[in-house]
């Protein structure tokens, strides 16, 4: 799927979605962007708590399952002759562990941001 006006609000589901941000600007240097991007996400693997259905947060006690260790080998493969400018990820634990699985062999270091964690869940 290929949007190429970014609609007001998103009611549907982006999977697999793609935006045109031609003339955004980044947040970390506030320079024009001059060409077009695409960004890649991958979720997590498996989760000792998305085995149980509960919601985990940004809790470190959820980790990756022994599927949720395989899983990041599998998105290796796939993504492996895609070339990346950069990795961006979630320092969490499971998150961390599933990026450093996926992005092995590749030359551009990772880069943990801590915005990009699930939000806190906690009291």
């Amino acid at each position: 799927m290929v949007v190429h006006n970014l609609p007001n609000s998103i009611d549907f589901p982006v999977t697999g979605g793609a935006y045109d941000f031609t003339k955004a600007t980044t947040s970390l240097t506030n320079e024009l962007i001059t060409s077009s991007k695409k960004v890649t996400l991958l979720r997590h693997g498996l989760s000792t708590w998305n085995a149980e259905s509960w919601i985990q947060g940004s809790s470190d006690l959820s980790v990756l399952t022994e599927v949720g260790v395989e899983q990041p080998e599998i998105s290796k493969k796939a993504l492996e002759n895609i070339h990346f400018d950069q990795c961006l990820a979630s320092p969490i634990p499971r998150a961390k562990q599933t990026t450093e699985i996926t992005w092995q062999g590749r030359e551009k270091p990772l880069v943990y941001i801590d915005s990009l964690k699930e939000i806190s869940l906690s009291s």
